[in-house]
């Protein structure tokens, strides 16, 4: 017998103490399989360091079949890579890559052993090989220069093709040499930054560029293929690009925006001369002399941030996943699992913006409560905690001059505060009562929710309540007529048509397509209704 890289060679066959094997190809004697034992997983689980073990145990109970793939990385790695590995593979228990909105398939049941330790390799190599990444400390290295993936892109080997490309390779080793021939600090700055401007603006922006479109997140190499992307896929594409060539990156995500109707994901970079983090608009435009291109969204004067929110692999069950875990009827409301849970994120709102505690009292009991801001004319949460049993909750370090409202969400369907909450940097608060029109804005959402989840009962209710604000507005009153069309309650559903054609709604072509009101399109009155229309 002998020991090679880990792992125990006896007469061909593959000896791993696991079980969970599959029809893995990793797996080249058949008669191995009959070798791994549940109970034998403590002895793999003592490869790694006693900060991943829990970690790794976890990500071997979410693999399956696969479980034979992670166990394969962990015992194969030589001594020196294993603490790395283990960090790598601890991750993948808890990340996701989302094919569709409503689908997600977890990292542990499909990352193979040679896709992490081809990154593990790779890895060490760029940081041997390149200058700006020989000092960087091993956090600083571990958490933003080894990890595979960065949001909920699908995992692939990003870094041999960038290892190898034809076009960055050469421009990079290029930068490498002015590096290490630079004779002063402020030069090597000068000429790191020069780099970052090149890849991101010249080669990113010019390879990818923007295109608005949803999910799921492009990886790298399918954005390049694409030649488009979304800021996220532009994100994922620099910060690859970054990672492969030692370089210090990681995602930066704005959940949503105030007071205005998008978000936001960009890039932070590690400048190892200065020892600063840079905020770079990935694949964007701007020169490397103007001071702002490395600045952006600091203390931004026209988007105040309410929370802003860094990928910090290896935080995966840190404050901000632990806070959100839900009880009984608690549901996520949209976006938040994509940008919040399958991402372990770390709040940094107080980089780039003057942030308070925002603390509240009369909130439900033990309930998880949600920081809504105002986007897109709804309100969206950006930011969870849980209230203590005697009704208090607090939300630190959010950000001021920055409308809030608070919101529980169960069963699918949000509920509102009724004070508009206003935070200002002296710490003072003032809340004011929604105005009737932004109040009919939350009673709609509340009643699209309902109305998606099939609760028209609720989603009537939610509808009569909006016509007591505004009992001539057109939109509201048709909207009654569809929800009592979708509950056959036909002559109700016609009151309101009429009502709602003779305050002004005339959009008849809709009435004619929507399948809301079939229930009572073949009424006489209806017919009357549409007559000459």
């Amino acid at each position: 017998m002998k020991r090679l890289l880990g792992v125990i060679i006896t007469s061909g066959a593959l000896f791993i103490g696991c079980s969970n094997t599959g029809n893995n190809p990793s797996i080249t004697n058949p008669d191995a399989t009959n070798r791994y034992k549940e109970s034998d997983c403590a002895t793999v689980l003592k490869l790694s360091p006693a900060e991943y073990r829990a970690k790794v145990a976890h990500a071997f109970s979410q693999a399956g079949t696969n479980k034979t793939e992670l166990v394969m990385a962990l015992m194969s790695a030589p001594e020196e890579y294993r603490s790395g590995m283990a960090f790598l593979i601890s991750q993948t228990g808890y990340r996701y890559f989302f094919p569709s909105m409503d689908k997600k398939i977890i990292d542990a049941a499909t990352v193979s052993s040679e896709l992490l330790t081809t990154h593990i390799k790779l890895g060490d190599e760029a940081r041997r090989t390149f200058p700006w990444a020989k000092n960087l400390d091993d956090d600083t290295f571990r958490i933003f220069v080894l990890p595979y993936r960065t949001t909920t892109e699908k995992p692939v080997d990003w870094r041999t093709y960038f290892w190898n490309h034809p076009e960055l390779r050469p421009l990079v080793d290029d930068y490498a040499k002015r590096f290490n021939q630079a004779q002063t600090a402020e030069d090597k700055n000068h000429i790191f930054r020069e780099m970052i401007h090149q890849i991101n603006t010249a080669w990113v922006g010019k390879n990818v560029p923007y295109a608005p479109r949803g999910m799921p997140d492009m990886n790298p190499i399918e954005a390049i293929n694409a030649r488009t992307g979304r800021c996220t896929d532009q994100t994922n594409t620099l910060i690859a690009i970054l990672r492969t060539f030692g370089i210090a990156a990681t995602g930066v995500r704005v959940v949503w925006w105030p007071e205005h109707n998008d978000n936001h994901t960009w890039t932070a970079v590690y400048n190892p001369v200065t020892k600063e983090w840079l905020d770079i608009d990935s694949g964007q435009g701007g020169t490397a002399s103007d001071p702002d291109y490395f600045r952006k969204f600091i203390h931004h004067q026209e988007k105040k941030a309410a929370k802003i929110y860094w990928v910090t692999p290896g935080d995966e069950t840190g404050p901000t996943f632990t806070d959100l875990q839900l009880k009984g009827s608690e549901a996520y409301p949209p976006s938040i699992e994509k940008y919040l849970i399958a991402k372990p994120m770390t709040d940094m709102t107080e980089r780039y913006n003057n942030v308070i505690d925002l603390k509240w009292a009369d909130v439900p009991a033990d309930t998880l409560i949600w920081l809504a801001i105002q986007n897109s004319g709804v309100w969206k949460p950006v930011a969870g905690a849980r209230s203590t049993p005697d009704g208090q909750v607090t939300f630190p370090k959010v950000g001021c001059e920055v409308r809030y409202r608070l919101m529980t969400w169960n069963n699918d369907t949000p509920a509102y505060c009724s004070q508009v909450i206003s935070v200002q940097p002296d710490g003072s608060m003032k809340t004011t009562p929604p105005d009737p029109g932004d109040e009919i804005l939350l009673l709609s959402q509340q009643a699209v929710q309902l109305l998606e989840s099939g609760k028209l009962k609720e989603a009537k209710t939610i509808f009569l309540k909006m016509t007591g604000i505004y009992p001539a507005h057109p939109n509201v009153l048709y909207n009654m007529a569809c929800v009592c069309s979708l509950l056959e309650e036909k002559s109700e559903a016609l009151d309101y048509l009429a009502k709602a054609i003779s305050a002004g709604w005339n959009d008849f072509t809709h009435i004619k397509k929507d399948t809301d009101l079939d229930n009572i399109r073949n009424e006489e009155r209806f017919k009357k209704l549409m007559e000459g229309r």
